[in-house]
Order: structure tokens, then sequence, then C-alpha cells
């Protein structure tokens, strides 16, 4: 009978430490969080436009292109179309947040902030004229220009119709701003909307802003990451907590520390922070989970681990723990069956795999 112990934490003790993206790779990046908008408004006007995820499901735009909204059609790269509708639209800074209502909409890891220099080079990603994924570059020529009474960024790249509602991005892979429209009486004078008015919409609609790029944090997450001495390590994570109480994943570490040392009300206290910090975090669901196994609490144990799974099917330690709990905390042995051969389809060279082939074959020899 396959046992909850340790050896799931080989599996699952990976650290996603924080770098800088490789410049070559930076405009596929954005371009994985870009979309196309064909908004139908209500005079039955259709516009046109372009626009970015933030954040789960979320995707920021221009307000003047989904103001008064009737419907929003998201296309995504690659040909799929998404419902989405108007989340929180801001007339004064003409910046939109809308919502996916779609369930199949991507996880997105949202670009961090920089600070617009004059002469940076930048470039956006977008939907010029409908021509899908279109990238322009330019400069910037003036990072604080006032026009109306409104701060905006000065750029040079091409925009057409179609860009507006863009990410306007520094080679870093920096969200500098929103693109928003051009100058008519001018050529070569365009303009994007600061990223800390997005930042503020953000907050303004309980979601976590985008954040400028944070060396310190790095230094710190990088140096959790080597270090081999728990104790250490805890200090390390615990200043990554205070330095960013948004960081999800030190959450999440810091848990897999407590569960070594068996302090499974501690585990579970920061595996419960880790996935309100980011809902859906499958690994600290699965943490979760078998804290919650391990404080005698087996059914609560099941309803988080199912959420682990519908988080992320393909989850393998989620499935085998879910199974663990079926056996030993529920006794529902046909439930167990399920999760341990879905565990095997999706890690059958696991150092967990002999044994749960073990117990399947006592269950029902010939078949595992």
């Amino acid at each position: 009978m396959p046992h909850i112990g340790w050896l799931w934490l080989v599996c699952c003790h990976a650290w996603l430490v924080a770098g800088h993206a490789r410049a070559d790779a930076v405009p596929e990046r954005v371009g994985a969080l870009v979309v196309c908008l064909d908004s139908r408004l209500a005079d039955g006007v259709r516009a046109l436009g372009t626009g970015f995820f933030v954040a789960p499901k979320v995707i920021a735009t221009v307000a003047h292109q989904v103001r008064g909204a009737e419907r929003i059609a998201v296309h995504l790269d690659g040909g799929r179309v998404l419902a989405a509708r108007p989340l929180l639209v801001s007339a004064d800074s003409d910046l939109a947040l809308i919502r996916v209502v779609d369930v199949a909409a991507p996880n997105v890891t949202p670009l961090p902030v920089g600070v617009p220099r004059i002469g940076d080079e930048v470039f956006t990603i977008g939907c010029p004229l409908g021509l899908a994924h279109t990238m322009t570059r330019g400069v910037v020529s003036h990072p604080d220009r006032r026009l109306n009474g409104q701060a905006l960024i000065q750029t040079d790249l091409a925009i057409n119709r179609g860009n507006s509602g863009g990410p306007l991005v520094n080679r870093a892979g920096e969200l500098l701003g929103v693109v928003q429209g051009t100058l008519r009486a001018g050529q070569g004078i365009h303009f994007a909307i600061p990223a800390g008015k997005l930042a503020e919409l953000m907050r303004d609609a309980g979601l976590q802003a985008p954040m400028a790029h944070d060396r310190e944090l790095d230094r710190l997450w990088r140096e959790a990451a080597r270090a081999q001495d728990p104790e250490r390590r805890r200090q390390l994570l615990e200043a990554v907590v205070l330095r960013a109480p948004w960081h999800a994943d030190a959450y999440f570490n810091l848990g897999l520390l407590r569960l070594q040392q068996e302090d499974h009300e501690g585990a579970r206290q920061l595996f419960e922070t880790a996935t309100l910090r980011q809902p859906g975090h499958a690994s600290a669901l699965t943490g979760l989970g078998i804290a919650l196994y391990r404080l005698g609490r087996p059914t609560e144990a099941r309803e988080v681990l199912l959420r682990a799974v519908s988080s992320d099917p393909t989850h393998a330690l989620a499935q085998y723990n879910l199974g663990v709990v079926y056996v030993r905390g529920l006794d529902d042995t046909a439930s167990a069956v399920v999760s341990f051969r879905r565990f095997l389809e999706l890690a059958p060279e696991s150092v967990l795999a002999d044994a749960v082939r073990r117990w399947l074959g006592q269950r029902n020899p010939g078949r595992n």
C-alpha cells in the first residue's frame, strides 16, 4: 500500500527562481499575452482593437474600445475565440479591464512594470487594421508628455487603427504603458497611457497590480533556492514574504519546510495563504490537502485535493495524494483506484509508481 511519506517532497520541491528573460525571447513572451478584440458597441458600431492579459482571465485595453459594449469577442493567437465582459472602465484615464467569461482562458504571467526613459527602444504587439499579432518598434520620444491635463508617454513607433489597447514594452520585457492612439495633426507622434495608471485601475478592481522589477527580491529568492540549511532557507523565504506579501510561491515553500518539521497546522496556514495569494495554485492546494489529512481531516483534504486536480488536471501528485486520502482516510477503494490509475498515466516513471502498481495489482490482478 503506498503511503503518504516524504517522497512527495522530492517531486514537489521545485523552486521557481525569478530572473531576466533573454532579450530575444521577450517579444514571444509578450505576444503570448496579446489578444485582438472585436467589440459590438451599444450604437451598433464595431470596434476593433488590442488588449493583453494582466491577471488570470483579466485583460487590459483602452476604454474607448469597450465602453458600452454589448458583446466583446477575444481572439487568441491560434484562432480560439473567447467571450468577455467589462470589469471596470475609466473614462478619465481611457483605460478598461475586461474579464473573460469562458473557463478555457489561458493562465498567464503578467509583465513587470518599467520606467520609460527618453530614447528607450520600445515595441508593441497588436492588431492594426485587423492584422493579428503585428509587432512595431520605435523609441520613447518623451516619457512624460502632458496633454489636456493627462500624463502620457510619447513615442514614434507606428500606430494604426486596431493598435489601441496593446502593451508598450521595453527591451527588458517591462510594461511601460498601454497604447492609446496618435496625434492626428502630426506624423510619428503617438501616445501610450503610463503603466502606473493601469496599476491604479487594477487596485480599484481588487486585483494585484503589476509591479516594478525588484532586484533585491530576486537576490533573496535565488539565495533561498540555493540554501541547504532549512533554517537559513526559512529566514530567506520570510524575508521574501516581508518584501513581497503577494508572493504565493514563498508561502508554498515555507509550507513545505513546516511539513518536513511535521508542524502540520503551521503548514496548513501557509499553504492556505499561498492559495489565497494565487487561487488555483495546484502545488499549494496539494500541500494543503496533505496537511489537512495529517491533521485528521480527510473529508476536507479530499475537497482541497479535488480543487488541485480541477485547477491542473496534469498535476500527478495531487492525484496520488487524493488516492491515499481515499484509501486511508475515507475507506473508498473504488475512488482510490481511479486516482491512482490517473497518477500512473501522468507519472509512470515516478519513484512512487512501483508502489502504486503493486497496490493496484493486489486489487485487480492482471490490470494495473
